[in-house]
């Protein structure tokens, strides 16, 4: 026994440089281990800062949308053709408001140059009124304004009753016949 300890004694005293070829790539080793550790960390970190400005970019989109629609009701509630229509048809206000906007949105879109002008003087915040009626998309046509009346609650025929009463409101507020007569035309069924 004393033999063998002896030799293996020998040996390991005679090649030191096996040892230390051992160490030496087990340090290697762990500094591998330690670095790609490192690199992993930093790639965490740096995903997790552009997960955070994502998610504050769409926090801060979603508030700017949700101050829109808090503007666009607010806007609603202080719209008078709104409570003239609610008033005369015996519907709620935020019916009424919708409608009317779907209806204004239509006008905005299909009037030009005079016309347009002269609406815009006879509803001040028109482009704001019309605003809340774009969350569901672009009003075009009155096949879309049906739909702004379908998703409110009310039936497509009621832009019939809609459209003297706005046209009467802005007679009222002194619209050129030319405008009225647009007017009209764009909310014919």
């Amino acid at each position: 026994m004393k033999t063998l300890t002896l030799l293996f004694t020998l040996l390991i005293l005679s090649t030191p440089t096996l040892a230390e070829n051992v160490v030496q790539e087990t340090e290697r080793e762990l500094e591998k281990v330690k670095q790609s550790t490192e690199n992993m960390m930093k790639k965490a970190e740096a995903d997790s800062d552009n997960l955070m400005k994502g998610t504050e970019a769409d926090t801060q989109k979603a508030m700017s949308s949700a101050d829109d629609l808090v503007k666009g009701v607010e806007l609603e509630h202080q719209n008078p053709i709104a409570d003239m229509v609610g008033e005369k048809l015996s519907i709620s206000t935020d019916m009424a408001a919708s409608g009317s906007s779907a209806m204004l949105a239509l006008a905005e879109n299909q009037l030009k140059g005079d016309n347009l002008s002269e609406l815009n003087k006879l509803v001040p915040g028109l482009s704001d009124l019309t605003d809340i009626s774009l969350t569901m998309g672009s009003i075009d046509s009155l096949d879309k304004v049906k739909s702004a009346f379908s998703k409110s609650g009310m039936d497509a025929s009621q832009i019939a009753q809609f459209s003297p009463i706005i046209l009467d409101y802005l007679k009222q507020k002194g619209a050129s016949d030319n405008l009225l007569g647009s007017l009209s035309s764009v909310w014919s069924m």
